[in-house]
């Protein structure tokens, strides 16, 4: 199946899905060196699940800029986690008004 598509899924540790990834040679030269899903947010490559929990990664990328930010982490990847934490934000609010709009769909329909 993979070899038809080349999109791949994109798990965090514990093997929650968060996303797929359109392409996955496009990640053999991947500059965010954050990780995979933190990473991949506001890659082009990246296609975010509407259900998962991406709150979840929210919380972990802001753990991981603490973490930077206090023990003295390198400038550039403070940013790019930055960058990362506003793309986990966007995808959220994203998700959440898909839901609201899925919602109120089903709800004038009965």
């Amino acid at each position: 199946e993979l070899s038809k598509s080349e999109q791949i899924k994109v798990t965090d540790e514990f093997g929650e899905e968060t996303g797929i990834l359109h392409k996955a040679s496009d990640c053999s030269s991947c500059a965010s060196k954050l990780g995979r899903p933190i990473g991949c947010y506001g890659c082009n490559n990246f296609r975010p699940h509407v259900d998962a929990n991406h709150q979840i990664v929210l919380e972990k990328a802001q753990k991981k800029l603490a973490f930077n930010q206090e023990g003295g982490g390198s400038p550039i990847t403070v940013r790019k986690i930055e960058r990362s934490i506003i793309y986990i934000q966007a995808t959220i609010l994203m998700c959440n008004e898909h839901h609201i709009i899925k919602k109120g769909i089903k709800d004038d329909r009965n």
